[in-house]
């Protein structure tokens, strides 16, 4: 087992002789007790969230097309939540419950063509180079867990365009070095030394 997190680092004070093993059992249990206080003080609403999302599955009218691209928030839908929340709602705090409200069912699945395609192109990028892969892969997990709890698949949203970064198919990927040669150059690497170029004594003689 790896110790690594397994113990809260905390000043302790131990009679003398207490054996190291009781030491390392009493940092454990106090560790596992403040992990269990931080949790039971947890919202479980999500600061609010889940509420915001009933409310917003709740004034759905067609759960196949959605109300039409960036149109949820509009008329008496927005009254209506800015009525219960005094901080005025834009968005209902979740990217995929968004993309369903304005595109409904039809959008969910295009948005997942474009996770499982985006998906595949980060790995293709990673098995070509680990070190680009690893960029891809982190912008990637970032938008796909961030927009659990924020609607940031927007245009104009800096998560949204990481994510489009990670999922676009460049070839030979980010790191592709264009070696561009000048004529120049090249007319001067293609003459073969052992053909003999005329010296510029001979020519001006």
């Amino acid at each position: 087992l790896d110790p690594e997190g397994q113990f809260l680092p905390e000043t302790y004070r131990f009679p003398e002789g207490t054996p190291e093993l009781e030491i390392l059992r009493q940092a454990h249990a106090a560790l596992a007790h403040e992990l269990d206080s931080a949790w039971a003080g947890r919202d479980p609403t999500l600061t609010g969230r889940t509420d915001i999302w009933k409310l917003v599955l709740g004034m759905t009218d067609n759960p196949l097309i959605g109300t039409g691209f960036e149109s949820f928030w509009l008329g008496h839908r927005l009254e209506k939540m800015w009525s219960i929340y005094w901080w005025h709602p834009r968005e209902a705090h979740n990217g995929y419950i968004e993309i369903f409200l304005n595109l409904g069912w039809i959008g969910i699945l295009l948005f997942g063509i474009v996770l499982v395609t985006g998906y595949d192109t980060v790995v293709r990028a990673f098995r070509r180079d680990a070190e680009e892969g690893k960029l891809r892969l982190a912008f990637f997990a970032v938008a796909v867990a961030y927009n659990f709890a924020e609607s940031a698949f927007t245009s104009l949203n800096p998560i949204w365009i990481f994510f489009l970064l990670s999922t676009i198919a460049v070839p030979g990927g980010w790191g592709k070095k264009n070696k561009i040669k000048s004529r120049s150059t090249s007319d001067a690497a293609a003459i073969d030394p052992s053909a003999g170029a005329p010296h510029l004594d001979n020519v001006l003689a």
